[in-house]
């Protein structure tokens, strides 16, 4: 199956209609949109990507579940209620479970539905094991973000698979799997083959998401078009 693809705002600071022009130009279908960071896309709002066609896939937040400061409170949430969109958030280590579940249900309330809850791979929160269990559990869906499935993981081939029923997005950067610790981008063909089997099995889970500083946006997405095909 034939994956969607699609840009970070992360990638740039870019105005709305700056990154509608990207989409145009390289073919993408959807965005996945950075909430509460003082972006420039923030200041035209999400309404111009959606009468373009342009999906947006979700509003990515703070918001760290099961953390005892947990708050709801934010931009990417309004944005994600006002137009029916998913909300990327974090899943902290070790939560007390009765905390997680009840942040989840207040979450869910505000959103209409758990299932538009997505946790993200990422340095600094709680593994693929912790994620399967919530997920599966809540409905909530995990989006696989390839440098950060190897930052938190001993086996990230393993652990994609362990979570790869409730992957709903896959965010794709270019980096060396030999060194987990903070590190520039670098274009997609420097992937390693373990990470180019991730990617590949992916593929079919949702939309392929270009999050990346390594300013090779045209190469990039040509990479990801052909693994797509």
């Amino acid at each position: 199956m034939k994956a969607p693809i699609g840009i970070s705002s992360s990638c740039g600071d870019w105005t709305t209609l700056e990154l509608v022009e990207i989409c145009k130009l390289h073919g993408l279908g959807c965005v996945d949109l950075r909430a509460g960071r003082g972006q420039r896309w923030e200041l035209e709002g999400a309404g111009e990507f959606l009468s373009h066609g342009i999906g947006v896939t979700f509003f990515g937040s703070d918001i760290v579940i099961g953390d005892p400061n947990f708050s709801i409170s934010g931009r990417a949430l309004d944005l994600a209620v006002l137009h029916n969109v998913a909300i990327r958030v974090f899943l902290a280590h070790n939560a007390d479970v009765g905390l997680l579940d009840n942040h989840i249900e207040v979450l869910a309330e505000a959103l209409g539905r758990k299932e538009m809850i997505w946790f993200e791979t990422h340095r600094g929160y709680a593994g693929a094991e912790a994620l399967a269990q919530v997920c599966s559990r809540s409905s909530c869906g995990v989006i696989l973000d390839n440098f950060g499935l190897f930052q938190i993981s001993e086996d990230p081939e393993q652990d994609a698979d362990l979570l790869g029923r409730y992957v709903r997005a896959m965010q794709v950067k270019g980096f060396s799997d030999i060194f987990k610790g903070v590190q520039k981008h670098v274009t997609l063909s420097n992937l390693s083959n373990i990470q180019m089997r991730i990617i590949a099995k992916s593929l079919d889970k949702g939309p392929v998401i270009l999050e990346s500083k390594a300013g090779s946006l045209d190469e990039d997405f040509e990479f990801i078009r052909d693994m797509s095909l």
